[in-house]
């Protein structure tokens, strides 16, 4: 669900002078400050038993991607439980790396790519998705809300969401490898296996397969591409010759 809010502040990213960037994104603070919560306990007893049945996020298995962090996330994985119900404050929680908040703040700045508000909380509200009181109490269901910082980047991430297919195929195909695996199979029989279930298992939508049926382009470019190998001569990758190519060379060539 998409929330547009009349006279909300947007990031501004061809102001040049420092002050005037300083107040845009002050203004932007205090803005999601005000609209936006990640606390797990608040006054309103409604709103607590929401946020603890809808707002807790569980982990799958996006979430471990990647190596960064991995002290941390290791830490926080461990001992989930007894910080949540804890009065952990974040200067403890930096104290247990030995870290500082400037180190924290690097440490979390080298994760982005882009700009993105993030919403500071205290331990105790570890794993609790950012959501609105007043929209949390009507809808009564998870929410996740992000200020959109790049109206390109909400696109993108909204076509994504809607083209989002294949449900579970990750779990499937992991339990079509155990499986082969399993029967002791040969390299050969397990890609056969993984690829017939992905072929099985795949859904695209009815545009998809009109487009398909009548033989359309779902991509249009004027712009060609070509390869070219930028890595180190000594490690590229190159094809063999075709058997009557090698056929015609002497036998101790090295020219394959």
């Amino acid at each position: 669900m998409l929330l547009y809010l009349k006279g909300a502040p947007a990031l501004d990213n061809t102001l040049e002078d420092l002050e005037s960037k300083s107040a845009n994104v002050r203004e932007i603070e205090a803005f999601v400050e005000k609209i936006m919560s990640a606390k797990k306990e608040t006054s309103n007893p409604e709103i607590n038993k929401l946020s603890a049945s809808r707002q807790t996020h569980r982990h799958t298995r996006p979430c471990y991607k990647g190596g960064s962090a991995r002290q941390v996330r290791q830490y926080l994985d461990t001992n989930t439980d007894a910080i949540v119900g804890s009065s952990t404050t974040f200067s403890d929680f930096l104290g247990v790396f030995g870290a500082t908040e400037d180190d924290y703040i690097l440490a979390v700045c080298s994760t982005l790519r882009n700009s993105k508000v993030l919403l500071a909380r205290e331990p105790r509200d570890l794993l609790t998705n950012n959501y609105n009181p007043r929209i949390l109490e009507l809808m009564g269901s998870n929410c996740d809300l992000q200020f959109v910082v790049s109206a390109y980047a909400c696109c993108a991430y909204t076509v994504d969401y809607i083209n989002k297919n294949d449900k579970g195929m990750s779990d499937h195909l992991k339990s079509v490898l155990h499986q082969s695996l399993s029967n002791n199979e040969s390299v050969r029989q397990v890609l056969a296996s993984i690829a017939l279930a992905f072929y099985n298992r795949s859904e695209i939508s009815a545009q998809e397969v009109a487009y398909n049926l009548l033989q359309l382009r779902i991509v249009e470019s004027n712009l060609s591409t070509i390869f070219v190998a930028s890595s180190p001569p000594d490690t590229r990758q190159r094809l063999r010759k075709s058997k009557l190519e090698l056929q015609e060379l002497v036998p101790d060539s090295e020219d394959i």
